[in-house]
């Protein structure tokens, strides 16, 4: 016997909920086969199992929530051997990047995830429309993989109303839109999706519920249905005109870890403004030699942000309470917009990658933010942070840190502006570069070279095509 215990997927991860069973009891399931759809504090996460045997029992029914180390289910593993702990293993990526090397992880023990890969996309027979399940005391049988069985999946017992679309399944949704329209009773055929790719959000779902039926009142705008500043009503309590809208396990996360953040790290802020004529040239250029994937000024500043980390080892660090750790895996998170929130996903080794793989990875990153389809190694590991709000015409910012890590760069949108250049006013392609520093690891003076050194990189951006980037 084996006993499957609930993976810590992320850093932050302390407990996690069960979104989808994929194997039943009595079902044979092998070491790396997917067991299980498990909800964390940053992303629904596919997890393997780690003993192949027979699926003895389910410790939990779908909905319900332990925390990481606990047991959520038992294999028969049928070797004599008895009974030992395993932990579920997340899914991981078939091939690892050649450059890649496992990244440190953030806390004193390092954990050596895969690198990201691209994973291929959920078909309608891996990802059934979840239905929200109501939890009996003894777990009942649940929906089992078609991907494993070829079968249908079976039916589940639900505790709210269930769409009538045929076309549910098949629909582009994010896994939080398809359990808020089970519970809704959304027919996800019938929404027309606002996400990337027309993929259906979770403010899809709530304005398609709270759309009059066909025939009814008048439709109104249909434009204002949609507005991308619409709060959240699902789960809202009204009272005296005021809605409370519940925290989803994300926001409550982003709230504690940046509350944490501001009063425990003492934050320092140092800014400073880019010419970036000559990489608005060179990114001409690579589109104009149809380089693919095409490069953002985005990649060249993880490029530059990957190089001056590597020249600077003492910002590429950690506060650990009596000392200060120096981490040899340079790690760079990118934080992304997702539907409920913020997450970062981790663009491992940068230092190793060129600017056209760095595009191509972070392409990757962004693929499975809107799709919902990350590995833990996808989330873990980051030693450096970078947040970009320039496609949203900000000009400039200041980020919080995302602990452990003892800075963040925030970037502002590349704009003509007026500059001085040659002691005569000209006007020129700027961008405005924000770091937040924890004093705690790093000073004045050290922030500042290793910003100036970003800074020198953008400016001179041929230097971001060489191997080792530009010389000291």
């Amino acid at each position: 016997m084996a006993d499957v215990t609930m993976p810590r997927l992320s850093d932050t991860m302390e407990e996690g909920k069960i979104l989808r069973w994929l194997k039943r009891e009595g079902d044979r399931v092998e070491a790396g086969e997917l067991l299980v759809e498990v909800e964390t504090d940053k992303a629904d996460m596919e997890v393997e199992s780690s003993a192949s045997g027979v699926v003895q029992q389910l410790k939990l029914a779908e909905g319900e929530t332990a925390p990481v180390g606990a047991v959520i289910a038992v294999v028969d593993a049928g070797d004599g051997t008895g009974r030992k702990a395993v932990s579920a293993a997340p899914r991981q990526a078939a091939q690892p990047t050649a450059a890649a090397k496992p990244p440190a992880a953030p806390t004193t023990a390092a954990k050596p995830p895969a690198a990201p890969t691209v994973l291929p996309p959920a078909t309608p027979a891996e990802r059934p429309t979840r239905a929200a399940v109501s939890a009996p005391p003894t777990p009942s049988p649940h929906p089992k993989s078609t991907a494993a069985s070829g079968t249908s999946p079976a039916p589940a017992a639900v505790s709210g109303p269930q769409p009538a679309s045929s076309r549910g399944d098949a629909v582009k949704a994010s896994p939080l839109a398809r359990t808020l329209a089970d519970e809704l009773g959304v027919d996800l055929g019938a929404v027309r999706g606002t996400g990337p790719a027309g993929r259906i959000t979770r403010r899809d779902v709530e304005q398609a519920r709270a759309r009059p039926p066909a025939g009814g009142a008048a439709s109104g705008d249909a434009g204002a249905a949609r507005r991308e500043d619409a709060p959240s009503t699902h789960g809202s309590v009204a009272s005296g005109g005021v809605r409370r809208v519940p925290l989803s396990k994300m926001r409550a996360s982003i709230a504690k870890r940046m509350t944490d953040s501001k009063r425990e790290a003492p934050h320092f802020y140092l800014t400073t403004v880019v010419d970036m004529d000559d990489a608005v040239r060179l990114r001409a250029q690579l589109k104009a030699l149809e380089v693919e994937p095409s490069v953002t000024y985005n990649h060249m500043v993880l490029k530059a942000c990957a190089d001056a980390l590597a020249r600077f080892p003492e910002v590429n660090a950690r506060f650990a309470g009596d000392a200060i750790e120096l981490l040899d895996e340079i790690n760079i998170g990118i934080a992304t917009a997702v539907d409920d929130g913020l997450l970062v996903p981790v663009l491992s080794g940068a230092n190793r990658l060129d600017l056209v793989a760095i595009a191509a990875q972070a392409r990757v990153l962004a693929e499975k933010a809107a799709t919902g389809r990350f590995t833990s190694a996808d989330l873990s590991g980051a030693t450096f942070s970078v947040s970009n709000l320039g496609m949203f015409d900000v000009d400039s910012f200041s980020a919080v840190l995302n602990p452990p890590q003892a800075a963040i760069l925030a970037v502002g949108s590349v704009k003509q502006r007026p500059i001085v250049r040659d002691g005569a006013l000209a006007v020129g392609h700027t961008m405005s570069l924000t770091m937040s520093c924890d004093h705690r690891v790093i000073d004045g003076a050290r922030g500042g070279r290793f910003l100036a050194d970003i800074k020198r990189r953008l400016e001179n951006p041929a230097a971001l095509l060489l191997p080792g980037g530009a010389p000291a």
